[in-house]
Parts: C-alpha cells; sequence; structure tokens
C-alpha cells in the first residue's frame, strides 16, 4: 500500500536533514529514517494538493484578453475529450472563474424569476387589478433591450454585476410604470367627476 507522508518544512528543505529524522521502531527505540528508508530527491508535480481525498495536480489557463470564458471551455472540453484517453480513476474538472460563473448562473436562474414575482405581486397590492399589473410587466422587455443595447455599445461582458444591475432596472421601470398609471388613473377620475369622458374620442 502506498503511503504518502508530508514532513514539516524545516525537514524536507534538505535531505541529509531528513535522512537524520528519528523516527520509532514497535520496540520504542529511535532510529534515523535512512536505516529503513532509501531517500532521493525525484521530480514530478510542483504541487501536490487533495480534493475529496484524491490527489490532484492543477493546470492554470489564462485566457487573452476579451476571450469569453463561457464559450473557451466548452470547446476546451470537447477538445481534451476528443485528444485525450484519461486512465480509470483520473477526472478533469474544470474549476476557478469558470465554476463561479456556472454558480452565479445557477443562482440567477432562481432569483430572476423570483424577483420578477415579487414585482407583480407589489404590483397587485397596489393596484388589486391584473390589467394594470400587466401593462407595467410588458413594459419590462422594453427596458431591457434598452439596458442589453448599452451593454453592446459599450463593450461590456455580461457577469453578475451587469445581471444585478439589470435586476435594478427592472425595479426602476416598474416604479416609473407605476408613476404613469397613477398619473393616468387620476387623470381618468378628474375627467370622469367632471362628466367630460364619455367617448373613445374623449379617453
Amino acid at each position: 500500500f502506498p503511503v504518502d507522508l508530508r514532513y514539516p518544512r524545516e525537514l524536507r528543505q534538505s535531505l541529509s536533514t531528513l535522512m537524520e529524522s528519528r523516527i520509532a521502531t514497535p520496540s520504542g527505540a529511535q532510529i534515523p529514517l535512512a536505516q529503513v528508508a532509501d531517500l532521493r530527491i525525484e521530480g514530478g508535480p510542483a504541487m501536490l494538493t487533495s480534493d475529496n481525498s484524491r490527489l490532484n495536480s492543477w493546470v492554470y489557463i489564462d485566457l487573452k484578453p476579451g476571450t469569453n470564458i463561457g464559450a473557451y471551455v466548452p470547446r476546451a472540453k470537447a477538445a481534451i475529450a476528443k485528444a485525450v484517453n484519461l486512465p480509470g480513476g483520473y477526472t478533469v474538472s474544470w474549476v476557478g472563474q469558470y465554476q463561479v460563473m456556472e454558480q452565479a448562473a445557477k443562482r440567477l436562474e432562481l432569483v430572476i424569476p423570483a424577483v420578477i414575482l415579487l414585482i407583480a405581486l407589489l404590483l397587485y397590492f397596489n393596484f388589486k387589478n391584473w390589467v394594470e399589473v400587466t401593462i407595467i410587466l410588458l413594459t419590462l422587455p422594453l427596458s431591457l433591450v434598452g439596458g442589453f443595447w448599452l451593454i453592446y455599445w459599450l463593450n461590456y461582458k455580461l457577469s453578475v454585476a451587469v445581471a444585478v444591475g439589470f435586476i435594478a432596472l427592472a425595479g426602476v421601470a416598474s416604479e416609473f410604470g407605476v408613476v404613469m398609471l397613477l398619473y393616468l388613473d387620476q387623470a381618468l377620475l378628474r375627467r370622469q367627476a367632471r362628466d367630460a369622458l364619455r367617448t373613445w374620442h374623449d379617453l
């Protein structure tokens, strides 16, 4: 059974110091490690770490500025699957910014519908009328289209911060819709009170 040992830094910095380090025998005697083991320096990974109780090694990838990591990783996965035949017990996982991006996307898949539902409920509590709520919700895609145009013109990348900005934009757009509908409702009530709203032309 292979055993991996990691000695303290002050011992592993020098091969001679490591050879002279003492270990205990079953009888309790302290003997140098060199008496029971052949010690030598061999080349290997720059760093040995473990994850989920399995040894792993890291490959760092620096992308060119402007490269979309969300598009790069699927292409890299396909290339590795095509060109590399992994032996049993080996796996490849993609972490770092890509993992953070995937986690954020999963969270946003829950957050964005929840925000829209919350906006709809708050609007209904305010107006008690689903028609006016629907009118305001129909303004949201138009406001978001403007946001996407601005991101395109400024050459920004889609990110979590941008998604949060769109959530805020949806709130502001619905707020403007509420103000406009309240103004229109009050104008209609004033016209009706003066009996000046009898035909579609009057409306």
